[in-house]
C-alpha cells in the first residue's frame, strides 16, 4: 500500500513561500538535490495542487534544458516522466505525463493509496491540506530552511490539527535538515 507524503520546503517559522509566491530564500545546493533525487526515483507519482502543477512544469521543462548541473537535470528527467495528477476545478488537460482531476479528490488519492508501487508525493499547501483533513497523509518529508520569512504562505492553515511523530532527520552542510514524520491518527 502507498504512502501519501507532503513534500515541502518551509522556513524555520514555518512558511513555504512569501505572500506573493516567490521561493528566493529557499536554497537547495547540489548536496540537497542529490538526497531528494534519491527520494524522488522510488516514488510512484507526484500530486500537485494546479499552482503547484503550474510552479514545476515551469521549472523542469527538460533535463537537456539544465544541463549546467547533472542533479537538476537528473531531477527533471524524474519528475517530468514519473505519473502527475493535477487536482483543479477549472483545468481539464495538462502536459508532461501529467493526469488532471477535477473532483472527488480524496476519492481518487485513497484508491491511489491501494494500488501496489511507491509513496504519492504531495506539493502544494492548499491541496496537502485538504489531503490532511480528510486523513489521507501519512507522512511529512520537510527540508526545514535556515530562514524565518516572518510571514508568507503557511505550511499548514490556521485550523489545523495535526500530531506527527519523527521517524527520521537529516542535517546538510547548508543548514537545511530534512525532517520525516509520520501522521499520529487518533483512535
Amino acid at each position: 500500500m502507498a504512502k501519501v507524503v507532503v513534500w515541502m520546503n518551509p522556513s524555520l517559522d514555518g512558511y513555504i513561500s512569501r505572500e506573493d509566491g516567490a521561493l528566493d530564500w529557499q536554497s537547495v545546493d547540489e548536496d540537497i538535490h542529490r538526497y531528494f533525487n534519491e527520494k524522488a526515483r522510488q516514488l510512484s507519482a507526484f500530486l500537485h495542487g494546479r499552482r503547484m502543477y503550474d510552479l514545476m512544469s515551469a521549472f523542469w521543462p527538460t533535463p537537456e534544458a539544465l544541463a549546467d548541473s547533472d542533479v537538476m537535470a537528473e531531477f527533471a528527467k524524474i519528475w517530468t516522466e514519473k505519473p502527475k495528477l493535477m487536482f483543479s476545478r477549472t483545468v481539464k488537460t495538462a502536459n508532461w505525463n501529467t493526469r488532471v482531476v477535477n473532483e472527488n479528490i480524496g476519492e481518487e488519492v485513497a484508491r491511489l493509496k491501494q494500488q501496489p508501487g511507491g509513496d504519492l508525493a504531495v506539493g502544494g499547501a492548499k491541496i496537502a491540506a485538504s489531503l490532511q483533513k480528510l486523513g489521507l497523509i501519512d507522512e511529512y518529508h520537510l527540508f526545514v530552511q535556515p530562514v524565518a520569512i516572518g510571514r508568507g504562505v503557511p505550511m499548514f492553515p490556521e485550523d489545523s490539527d495535526v500530531k506527527l511523530r519523527l521517524l527520521e532527520s537529516h542535517a546538510f552542510k547548508s543548514g537545511v535538515v530534512f525532517l520525516r514524520y509520520e501522521t499520529i491518527r487518533d483512535p
